[in-house]
């Protein structure tokens, strides 16, 4: 079956859509070296100065922006390991809508307060990542509320793409950009705003060796799955790609 992919006016749309409170964070200089100051080649899109640490409440408001008004008056329920709990905790506070999120046992005990502080319920599967999308499931039909797959949500790649149109427009000089992957989101929405912008930049993925999925992946030609993860990064540890990001990697990524 053929894939629709994310357009970049996809994305263009949902950077016009996010409220003011989503920062556009800067761009700043990384010296490895001191006699690299003053000189620097490598650059960091600080994402760490969002407005809930991280990235993802880009995705979340341009999720919540897709809903149908009945979707949103119901409420919806998701699976994170913490970044996107706060980000949908947050977006959800500000939009009015009530926001389930399913997490492991293992999850980080402050991920875990920042996300119920910022008024979402938190709800947890066990031990195995691959509970949690069922999970998901099961309560959202329970309760008759929207379940998010946020590693399918056609919206989460094109919210995420507003980086890489931040990163071409505040550095038209960037000749290369390294990604982090795990389900393959951010990187698929910045691989595709960038190469369909800046076609010439050159765009690599990079993930911990010992969760690297979307490597194995992309070497097989599809989506598989790890048995195990082994890595301090738990934001990376996806132990398969999302199949619809996938396609968009498969595509933009150098």
């Amino acid at each position: 079956m053929k894939v629709t992919l994310t357009t970049l006016n996809d994305i263009e749309k949902a950077r016009d859509a996010l409220p003011s409170v989503v920062r556009r964070t800067p761009i700043v200089p990384l010296a490895p070296e001191p006699c690299d100051i003053g000189h620097e080649k490598l650059f960091l899109k600080a994402e760490c100065l969002q407005i809930t640490g991280a990235y993802k409440v880009r995705a979340a408001f341009n999720v919540i922006r897709s809903l149908s008004e009945l979707e949103r008056k119901r409420g919806i329920v998701l699976a994170s390991s913490g970044n996107f709990a706060q980000a949908f905790a947050f977006a959800g506070a500000q939009l009015g809508v009530s926001v389930v999120v399913v997490m492991l046992d293992q999850t980080s005990t402050y991920k875990v307060s920042a996300t119920q502080e910022l008024g979402a319920e938190v709800v947890f599967c066990g031990r195995d990542a691959l509970n949690r999308q069922p999970t998901v499931e099961a309560i959202a039909g329970d309760r008759d509320i929207t379940a998010i797959d946020t590693w399918e949500y056609p919206p989460v790649v094109a919210g995420h793409g507003s980086i890489g149109l931040e990163i071409i427009e505040d550095a038209p000089g960037v000749e290369q950009i390294l990604l982090p992957v795990s389900s393959g989101g951010v990187a698929a929405g910045i691989a595709t705003a960038v190469k369909l912008s800046s076609p010439h930049v050159r765009i690599i993925g990079v993930q911990p060796e010992g969760a690297n999925a979307y490597f194995l992946s992309r070497k097989a030609g599809k989506p598989i799955t790890l048995s195990h993860w082994d890595t301090i990064a738990d934001g990376l540890s996806a132990r398969f790609p999302g199949a619809y990001p996938f396609h968009h990697l498969q595509e933009y990524l150098d």
